[in-house]
């Protein structure tokens, strides 16, 4: 019997001991178990930062001015941010005044300036950080886009645009002049000739629209008496009210754009039109080129109309 009860209290120590170990065991892995829930949210989500920024002033911008704004940082996560990257993107009518400590100056896309600044602070939870916007409208300003903001967390934003990293379009007060020019050509019935119409911007304005498919185009009525036989491939059959389909011969009536819808001041795009005259022709004819947008919609920035239409002048031998 007391052999039973050695053995019974041995048992018992045991158990104690393996409680021990065990409780131990789980002491020194409750702190790694509960790591995560340490740096979570209410939600059960990783705790982050989650930044947002203001809305930059949509005012008129002003050929010659210099834009000085700013926008706010807001900090609506749990933790703070370990530093924020600014971006600032403009297009082309606009540029960056002096270089600014912390920010690396580049030339991105379709010759957009943008500025990466590496800004040492962090925002608390509930904080905010105000970030000076400044840039120089130039004297060609039209139709500009800035592009400013970082990611939820502080980061490079990337791509794409939400709270933290915005788009804004700006409308200028100036103008663009588009001017039409024709051509001549002569040749015999049933010969072939070539007719160059151009589309030009003489400013003071470059012209990308970035808010609408609506560009500037030259509209090319062919000259009765006559058929496309040979047309550029950015040249494309126009209907009642646009573009038909994709370039072809035979149509009597053409819009032609280049395929960067874009237009520098000065920039001229012409396009080389192959002719048949009909072989029954005896007489000289002509058709009306327009510089206009591919839906044939006067733009408003075109104020000039006086320049806007020119011939086709085909001589008849």
């Amino acid at each position: 019997m007391r052999h039973h009860k050695h053995h019974s209290r041995l048992s018992h120590r045991s158990r104690l001991t393996s409680t021990a170990v065990a409780a131990a065991t789980v002491a020194a892995t409750l702190p790694l178990a509960l790591a995560p829930a340490a740096y979570a949210d209410a939600s059960g989500e990783p705790a982050a930062p989650d930044l947002t920024v203001s809305e930059l002033s949509g005012n008129q911008l002003r050929p010659g001015e210099v834009r000085r704004d700013s926008v706010t940082l807001t900090n609506n996560g749990t933790v703070a941010t370990d530093g924020v990257t600014f971006r600032l993107r403009l297009t082309r009518g606009l540029a960056f005044t002096a270089p600014v400590d912390g920010c690396t100056y580049s030339t991105v896309g379709d010759k957009i300036r943008q500025a990466v600044c590496e800004l040492d602070v962090g925002i608390a939870p509930g904080e905010s950080y105000t970030v000076p916007v400044k840039f120089r409208v130039l004297k060609k300003a039209l139709m500009e886009v800035v592009e400013y903001g970082t990611s939820r967390t502080g980061e490079d934003p990337g791509e794409g645009y939400d709270q933290a990293n915005r788009r804004l379009a700006l409308d200028t007060a100036s103008s663009a002049d588009l001017v039409a020019t024709g051509d001549e050509a002569t040749g015999k019935p049933g010969a072939k000739v070539i007719v160059t119409p151009s589309i030009r911007n003489d400013g003071p304005g470059w012209i990308q629209n970035n808010e609408s498919d609506d560009h500037p185009a030259l509209l090319v009525n062919i000259p009765k008496g006559t058929k496309a036989v040979e047309v550029p491939e950015n040249c494309r059959p126009f209907g009642i009210d646009g573009p038909t389909g994709p370039s072809e011969p035979g149509h009597p009536k053409y819009v032609c754009q280049e395929d960067d819808y874009t237009l520098e001041v000065g920039e001229i795009e012409a396009f080389a039109i192959v002719l048949k005259i009909d072989k029954g022709r005896r007489t000289d004819t002509s058709g009306v080129v327009k510089a206009t947008s591919n839906y044939d919609i006067d733009p408003v920035y075109d104020i000039n109309k006086a320049n806007n239409k020119a011939t086709l002048s085909i001589d008849v031998q």
